[in-house]
């Protein structure tokens, strides 16, 4: 069945989003000590806790600042967040879901 190009009209968007809509806004810039702590997490999480590349390639710098901000820049806590997520993913391999093994409940 066609539906008339009138009937698609009442569907459209009626405004346009602004440019700041669109875009996230910048990331301030880090100071010494947050690029100091970013460093040593990486550097732990890809020397001790990543096992594969693909470990390594997640845990890339925005992932490794989303944990430091949560857990306020403590490095202790973002490295046993990180690692409780690595092996939470290891368990049940996310990134490998298709979607014939999912199911409707």
């Amino acid at each position: 069945m066609v539906v008339p190009d009138s009937t698609l009209a009442k569907h459209q968007p009626k405004f346009k989003p602004s440019q700041e809509c669109i875009l996230p806004a910048p990331s301030a810039p880090l100071s010494d000590s947050q690029t100091a702590t970013l460093d040593s997490l990486r550097n732990h999480i890809h020397t001790t806790v990543a096992k594969t590349d693909s470990q390594r390639r997640w845990a890339d710098d925005p992932c490794l600042l989303r944990y430091l901000k949560a857990r306020k820049w403590s490095l202790q806590d973002s490295k046993q967040a990180v690692q409780d997520t690595m092996t939470w993913r290891e368990q049940y391999k996310p990134d490998v879901i298709d979607k014939h093994s999912i199911w409707t409940e």
